[in-house]
């Protein structure tokens, strides 16, 4: 029997796993992690992509909203800072 075609759903949530553990990586390790995982599938790594801008896009607006130094800014926020390096290297 042929095996079927993910769903969307079952995609969603291994571009989330790919992104999630990338995400515990150095900036090396990532691309590496990225590459390997997403191997020649465009459309998998586009969604790793996608996920890693959402959350760049995320960190940004907590750093603008919580500058360094601020005492409203949230216990480990420096893992916050660390987790916008880029998870792919630009293509």
């Amino acid at each position: 029997m042929a095996q079927s075609e993910p769903t969307d759903t079952e995609r969603e949530r291994q571009a989330l796993r790919i992104f999630e553990a990338a995400l515990e990586l150095d900036l090396e390790g990532r691309f590496r992690h990225v590459d390997a995982a997403c191997g020649g599938d465009g459309a998998l790594r586009g969604r790793v992509e996608v996920l890693r801008r959402q959350f760049a896009l995320k960190v940004s607006r907590h750093r603008a909203a919580h500058p360094a130094g601020d005492p409203s800014t949230p216990e480990g926020s420096q893992a916050v800072v660390m987790l916008g390096v880029p998870l792919a290297k630009e293509r």
